[in-house]
């Protein structure tokens, strides 16, 4: 089984903005899973996966 290998010319910005906005979207996207939940404390194992088909391009 061999990997995937490829390039691409980009500056570090670029993946710093896409680590920041994809650790974002993991506590943006759950909101609506925390405010449904019962009172108390709740981890992530009791929370739903969340996700979004909101889609943008910047």
């Amino acid at each position: 089984m061999a990997l995937a290998s490829f390039t691409r010319d980009v500056p570090m910005s670029e993946h710093v903005r896409s680590a920041s906005i994809a650790t974002a979207m993991q506590a943006v996207n759950v909101i609506p899973a925390v405010c449904a939940a019962p009172a108390g404390f709740a981890t992530m194992g009791k929370l739903p996966l969340a996700w979004t088909t909101r889609m943008t391009s910047s």
